[in-house]
């Protein structure tokens, strides 16, 4: 018998309609419509894994993961010698189960089968609502100029926030808040697991939570006081801290602005600078906590944040020191916050003994200061206290 083609079918073309039923009751549910369909790709674990690795292998993004994890070392929040290499990106990317891709404005979610299973259905209705963002509010004009950890998270947290409340209206009509925090967690392990994977604490597993959690929160606040009309609103005035986030009476009252710093001077010859970053009110919490193992004392000393700066250098020989810069709404609020630097000075550098009022100093040689005036505070830690006192004059 003569041979007959094969005509083979896409696994989209079976799921088309689920999808486009989904995306109707995203639509629905978010007040916001696409005519046309957006494209979509289900992968299988291997393809989805490459296409990450492939995004992360772009110099750019690459560099800014680096520096990111360097801070985080630098705050003794992730082991010192644990680097961001190949096989902890490609386990990071075989964990992700969904993500929307703003330049080619396209969906890709991880699934086994023909059709979406339930997994995959919900995950579908969280990157449709990062599709309905992105052609309304453009995702990437948001996310532009976000040039700090405290900036970038909290208009993450609007974005994240919004598409996870969608997931949970669209899963269920009447949702709890341990459901949010489930749905919130979900969400974070099926887009960004950076921090599930990295051995970190469960406190600093937090940072990846946040954009979902606190920011699922955050929109909801923001449905109680004018629907979806405030959340939209929202795009077009985005938060600009994360203290923001976790006090959404003061977005809504409008601002209170943080203090601004100027840029620290160089510490001398031959020092370089590795970055300058504001950590805001929610990584302060994160810090703290990690140290004091008292979420409560860390969320009150972080509480009443009004800005902050850290800098940090590195000389030719790989010494590092850092200098953090803190502004707080009144001296008592500088206070809480000094009294907690000082009660987690010895686990968070090893072995730490009191020098004077001022000086700490370790068993291997690095000296920590700490000084308070009036409603700020400074911190600075290296291998030099002569050049440390410098930064603090």
């Amino acid at each position: 018998p003569r041979p007959t083609n094969t005509l083979v079918v896409p696994r989209e073309a079976y799921s088309q309609a689920m999808v486009r039923r989904i995306a109707a009751d995203v639509m629905a549910l978010r007040g916001l419509v696409i005519e046309e369909d957006v494209p979509f790709e289900l992968l299988t674990r291997q393809q989805m894994t490459a296409k990450v690795y492939e995004l992360y292998g772009e110099e750019e993004i690459r560099a800014e993961v680096d520096i990111r994890w360097r801070l985080l070392q630098t705050l003794g929040l992730v082991p010192s010698d644990r680097v961001v290499d190949e096989d902890l990106v490609s386990l990071y990317a075989n964990n992700i189960a969904g993500l929307y891709d703003p330049i080619q404005q396209r969906i890709y979610v991880v699934n086994a089968g023909i059709n979406l299973d339930v997994s995959g259905e919900v995950v579908m209705a969280h990157e449709y609502t990062h599709a309905l963002q992105d052609r309304y509010f453009d995702l990437d004009e948001l996310l532009l100029g976000r040039d700090s950890t405290d900036a970038l998270l909290a208009v993450q947290a609007l974005i994240e926030g919004d598409a996870t409340v969608i997931m949970g209206l669209y899963a269920s009509d009447n949702v709890t808040q341990s459901q949010w925090d489930y749905l919130a967690r979900q969400a974070s392990k099926a887009e960004d697991p950076s921090l599930e994977l990295m051995g970190v604490s469960e406190n600093v597993r937090r940072i990846s939570a946040f954009p979902y959690r606190e920011g699922a929160s955050f929109v909801y606040a923001l449905l109680q006081s004018g629907a979806w009309e405030a959340v939209n609103r929202a795009f077009a005035d985005p938060p600009f801290t994360t203290e923001q986030v976790l006090h959404p009476t003061k977005y809504l009252e409008g601002g209170d602005a943080p203090r601004a710093f100027q840029p620290a001077a160089v510490p001398g010859q031959g020092w370089q600078l590795l970055l300058e970053d504001t950590l805001g009110e929610f990584m302060i919490s994160v810090y703290l906590a990690e140290f004091l193992y008292s979420p409560s004392q860390a969320a009150t000393a972080a509480a009443g944040w009004d800005g902050d700066r850290i800098t940090i250098w590195e000389d030719t020989e790989g010494r590092v020191v850092a200098l953090w810069q803190t502004a707080w709404d009144s001296e008592a609020d500088a206070l809480e916050f000094e009294t907690a630097c000082q009660d987690l000075m010895a686990v968070r550098f090893v072995g730490a003994l009191a020098v004077d009022e001022t000086w700490w100093e370790t068993g291997d040689g690095v000296y920590i200061g700490l000084r308070r005036q009036g409603d700020q505070v400074w911190l600075v830690w290296g291998a030099d206290r002569e050049l440390l006192g410098r930064l603090f004059e």
